[in-house]
């Protein structure tokens, strides 16, 4: 099968493109050929380079129902490239571009698939929406806020987002030691690691209240790190505001490409977000290296913690819930040792990388089929 992506940014941004790119590179391993059309490159272009078929820089693939004829002359180089790698499949990793995914699969004469990986439906959805074969979605809540805008419940499939494994390995105890002594954070004491953007929706400063109260009259080795970077000028201030009313026992590391030493070197992790997280890849990127997370019951968050682990939920802006459940896991690995594999387990045998690209491939094939059953029908129709 011929599929036609549209990455956009060739570097780990976030949990999009790295899901973009690790589920590309799958389906080229499983033999479909795969044509990629960014906008920025970025540290993964040489991954991007390896996978794909054809990789081709355009200008834009912004555009919204009500800008079509002023945007045409961004989106015709995008158009084109569409054109000419005659795809069965144009695969649209983002709904913000499903205009131009509209437009591309139409002169292409090719299905569309979209990806939803956000709870922002755009006005004219209702209209829009009727001309993509199918959507995937990240997770229930990010399903039914689509289908609440307009789009048809049978043309909407959940797909959770997974990781390999292999990526975020098993951190024990020695490998907490090592990870410890690189980051210059005491081998000793309880380490909680929040990981992501610094912005108001992620509530870091509800964590920071949080930990706290929780540490409150304690003279011990006890640190949160806070691993990240603001968006922008705002956010910016958000976070030189919360730095400095909460100095102590708070380690700041900016972001970095690979968080598995900082998740080794922790001993639990929060994602404690007061927007309605689409997922929440980090929850199980944590739990894949042996990691309890505390979380959020937002967005796709509740979807990740079932069973036993739905006990670490807690209400958004909840200080005292956060800090109780900080509390009680401050012992985990003496009192649970086993929760650990548990954890790992969790995440193996429910987001594995291998089970999302078996629900986007199966969703890509039936529409790649539709297109051969409808050539099929006009080849009948002419003789």
């Amino acid at each position: 099968m011929r599929i036609l992506v549209n990455p956009v940014v060739l570097a780990p941004a976030g949990g999009v493109e790295m899901s973009a790119l690790q589920v590309a590179e799958e389906l080229a391993i499983r033999g479909h050929s795969i044509t990629a059309l960014y906008q920025e490159p970025g540290s993964h272009l040489e991954r991007w380079g390896e996978l794909a078929t054809a990789l081709v820089k355009v200008p834009s693939f912004a555009c919204t129902a009500g800008t079509v004829l002023p945007d045409l002359p961004r989106l015709s180089p995008a158009i084109r490239a569409a054109v000419a790698a005659q795809p069965d499949v144009v695969y649209v990793n983002r709904a913000e571009h499903m205009v131009w995914g509209v437009l591309a699969a139409r002169t292409a004469r090719a299905r569309l698939v979209v990806h939803l990986r956000t709870h922002l439906p755009f006005p004219g959805v209702r209209w829009i929406g009727k001309l993509a074969d199918h959507y995937l979605a990240v997770s229930h809540s990010v399903r039914h806020r689509w289908v609440d805008a307009g789009l048809s419940p049978d043309r909407v499939t959940v797909v959770h987002n997974g990781i390999e494994p292999d990526s975020y390995p098993f951190g024990g105890l020695d490998h907490r030691f090592l990870s410890r002594s690189k980051l210059g954070i005491p081998s000793a004491g309880f380490v909680v690691l929040y990981y992501g953007r610094i912005s108001p929706e992620k509530g870091v400063d509800t964590l920071l209240r949080a930990w706290d109260r929780m540490n409150s009259g304690r003279e011990i080795d006890n640190r949160l790190i806070i691993m990240g970077d603001p968006g922008d000028n705002q956010q910016a201030a958000y976070a030189a505001a919360i730095r400095k009313a909460h100095p102590r026992g708070i380690i700041w590391l900016p972001m970095d490409q690979n968080v598995i030493p900082a998740l080794h070197a922790a001993d639990v992790v929060v994602l404690p977000a007061h927007w309605q997280e689409p997922f929440g890849r980090v929850v199980i990127e944590a739990m894949c290296t042996g990691r309890p997370v505390v979380a959020t019951r937002v967005g796709g968050i509740p979807e990740i913690l079932t069973g036993e682990f739905a006990r670490y939920l807690v209400d958004p802006d909840d200080t005292d819930a956060l800090a109780s459940q900080l509390d009680c896991l401050e012992q985990w690995r003496a009192d649970d040792p086993d929760l650990a594999r548990r954890a790992r387990d969790h995440v193996q045998e429910r987001f594995s990388l291998r089970g999302t690209v078996d629900g986007i491939e199966n969703i890509l094939l039936r529409s790649q089929r539709r297109t051969t059953q409808s050539d099929s029908a006009q080849l009948g129709a002419a003789k």
